[in-house]
């Protein structure tokens, strides 16, 4: 009964460094359309990251590193228009990863004034 005990406290002494220990997954997120620029949050400390943005027929590759907290900010003049989409994609050396889509809004055709359909 004596060992339960223990057994039982050491368990529950342990419980919140294993609650703090939980790894998060590296995010992406859109900060500004012009130009193209997100941030990176729960990178590894200092972690050197390249950061690929597709858009339409273009790409740019930009290479940042992580802050001392893992947090980052990417950006590229890369073309966002009402008739493309864009993926940007943060890989970092020590394997953090991080994607982020801008779907492709409904591409209508312009119409202009006075002009038969």
């Amino acid at each position: 009964m004596r060992r339960l005990a223990v057994l039982l406290a050491i368990v529950a002494a342990a419980s919140p460094l294993v609650a703090s220990a939980q790894v998060r997954q590296p995010t992406l997120s859109l900060v500004s359309r012009s130009p193209l620029t997100v941030r990176g949050a729960e990178f590894r400390a200092r972690e050197r990251v390249h950061v690929v943005f597709y858009a339409g027929e273009q790409t740019k590759v930009v290479f940042v590193r992580a802050t001392p907290t893992g947090t980052f900010v990417a950006s590229a003049d890369v073309p966002f228009t009402r008739c493309n989409g864009v993926r940007i994609v943060a890989t970092g050396l020590l394997g953090s990863r991080a994607a982020v889509r801008l779907p492709q809004p409904a591409c209508m055709p312009l119409v202009h004034p006075g002009a038969s359909p």
